[in-house]
């Protein structure tokens, strides 16, 4: 009788649906060849398989390499800004909520960074901190992958950034069409893996 009921309460956990919460934050493009006095754009992405409303982010940059030309909010997912994009010492700072019913998608724009090569080398960015909470009423940080960035300065051809995709997705069997606007959940459960 007792190995009956254990053998019930291992079938009903196996058998129940189970949501993966994962998130990622990423910038794009990921790679590129750029020649010193050249500007550069950069996209800063997140893609979620649950609605989210609040994100922040700290992005690094090597400053003998680089500087920063402008920091846009143009097209951002952000209904409102806790704090607007600040730029100081290699980091630029953000941090941003989105009103309900909240963003799930696989690339909704935070913040586009525009860099003047100053010196030839190679140039690392990525995420110092970040974090991005769920719109569940609790706050869960969802966040799950961070991307990063890596460049080639100098005397080299450019390549031209195309900051309209991340290069970090979220793969899922049962994921909704992929757009750069608020979108709200059709209710399906995901499963999803960020690589």
């Amino acid at each position: 009788m007792l190995k009956g009921y254990k053998l019930g309460i291992i079938a009903v956990f196996f058998f129940l649906p189970l949501t993966v919460r994962a998130a990622f934050l990423d910038i794009s493009p990921s790679s590129g060849s750029y020649k010193t006095g050249a500007n550069f754009t950069v996209g800063v992405y997140v893609g979620t398989s649950e609605s989210i409303n609040a994100i922040s982010g700290r992005v690094y940059f090597p400053t003998d390499k680089l500087e920063t030309v402008s920091v846009s909010k143009s097209g951002s997912i952000f209904s409102l800004w806790v704090q607007e994009p600040i730029i100081s010492s290699g980091i630029v700072s953000f941090e941003g909520i989105i009103l309900n019913p909240g963003y799930t998608g696989t690339s909704g724009k935070l913040v586009n960074i525009t860099f003047k090569v100053k010196a030839a080398g190679d140039a690392k960015l990525g995420f110092s901190s970040a974090s991005v909470l769920a719109n569940d009423g609790k706050g869960t940080n969802v966040l799950t992958n961070i991307g990063s960035a890596s460049y080639s300065l100098g005397d080299t051809t450019p390549s031209s950034p195309d900051t309209t995709t991340p290069t970090k997705r979220c793969n899922s069997s049962s994921y909704g069409s992929r757009n750069n606007s608020k979108s709200k959940s059709n209710g399906s459960i995901f499963t999803a893996s960020c690589k």
